[in-house]
């Protein structure tokens, strides 16, 4: 398995002589492009009908239980990022911590696929997928990540979002009910 990790990395990763453009691409992607997730997930809350709306309160929650189950992973099973293995090139700065799995695709994966459960919010469940491959592909062609641990993100990530799909069905509610009060304070909404 490790060979296949390795192998996978080799492709993916920028190597000794990067192309420039590719690199500012890959950047972007690895450091910056996460955060439009969320700004998807704010602004599908706050345009959204209340259906909508509660579905963005179930992926924000799934994410939650995905990180947490992420850092449970991370504690009990301790894999080295490529630079710390001396292997590939990095490009950017990053703590020597634990790379699997990777808190970046866990984050963006749990929210795509907690949009693609609802079927009005499933064509910002794909963008957000195609945000999180993006990501995926950034943040080991810059050096940080290994293919495996973006793997383990995808898998941790379902899980979380399928949780909170299946059995957070309480805190959904007691978080939508929070949110429309909130969501009725915002100028120019009003309750559906």
């Amino acid at each position: 398995m490790q060979n296949l990790n390795l192998t996978l990395f080799s492709a993916i990763n920028a190597g000794p002589a990067p192309q420039p453009g590719v690199v500012k691409l890959a950047v972007f992607a690895a450091d910056w492009l996460v955060y439009a997730i969320p700004a998807m997930l704010l602004l599908t809350w706050l345009c959204g009908a209340r259906p909508t709306r509660r579905q963005a309160i179930e992926a924000g929650l799934g994410a939650c239980v995905a990180l947490a189950l992420g850092q449970v992973f991370s504690t009990f099973w301790f894999s080295p990022r490529p630079f710390m293995a001396g292997v590939g090139t990095q490009l950017i700065a990053h703590a020597p911590d634990g790379s699997f799995p990777s808190d970046h695709m866990t984050f963006a994966w749990s929210l795509a696929v907690g949009m693609l459960l609802g079927s009005t919010t499933r064509a910002t469940g794909i963008v957000m997928a195609l945000c999180a491959a993006a990501i995926a592909w950034g943040r080991i062609y810059v050096g940080v990540h290994w293919p495996f641990d973006m793997a383990g993100g995808v898998l941790v990530g379902t899980a979380g979002a399928l949780a909170a799909h299946l059995y957070g069905r309480p805190v959904t509610a007691l978080l939508e009910r929070i949110g429309e009060s909130v969501h009725a304070l915002v100028p120019g909404h009003r309750r559906a």
